[in-house]
């Protein structure tokens, strides 16, 4: 019951974000569109970008479980831009209330914590645990940062080839940071305070 309505809020939400920003929609036009109370909303949620963020994290999650299955970034990316793609003006909306900063510290952090269990289980705990943030954030980092291009540029280019290319190109990339890490290579970097 609680996620079906979650999930009716969040439904309802996008939906009034397809048609105007979201900073011009308010908890009572929410409400009203769901036939819910005040008190229910309250109950789940502080506020409206309290729901955004809420929204964000369960295509995150969408994103790590597509991974999980496919062992394949590009394609757990890929679950996100479906979702962008059923709802695009939302998505931009949401992206113009809170900013390239607020999209990725809600997709960042689980993302991040998925990759560095990965480079940990690729590595058999054999890598330092600096090492393993830095690859994960990398990792992150370049998907994320293309899906942004694509909405800043009004989704003008092929973002599922994009990714797919990103893969190619640097899904080795990871294998070798690893390795890299595995060999000791970076150990006298950290030795030396060069954190951060």
């Amino acid at each position: 019951m609680m996620r079906d309505t979650k999930r009716l809020l969040a439904d309802t939400f996008l939906l009034l974000a397809e048609e105007k920003p979201v900073q011009r929609i308010t908890v009572r036009e929410l409400i009203n569109a769901c036939s819910l109370n005040r008190n229910t909303f309250y109950y789940y949620f502080s506020d409206v970008p309290k729901l955004m963020e809420w929204i964000l994290s369960v295509e995150t999650e969408r994103v790590i479980k597509n991974f999980e299955e496919t062992h394949s970034a590009a394609a757990g990316w890929e679950s996100l831009v479906g979702w962008i793609e059923l709802h695009p003006t939302a998505f931009r909306h949401i992206y113009g209330a809170i900013g390239r900063e607020g999209i990725a510290d809600a997709i960042l952090a689980p993302w991040t914590g998925k990759m560095r269990e990965y480079t940990d289980l690729r590595s058999d705990g054999k890598i330092a645990e600096e090492d393993r943030l830095l690859i994960a954030s990398v990792s992150c980092a370049l998907y994320l940062n293309a899906i942004l291009l694509w909405v800043s540029s009004n989704m003008r280019f092929d973002l599922r080839a994009r990714l797919k290319r990103i893969e190619a190109l640097y899904g080795n990339g990871m294998d070798a940071a690893i390795r890299c890490a595995i060999d000791g290579t970076t150990v006298d970097f950290y030795k030396k305070g060069d954190t951060e």
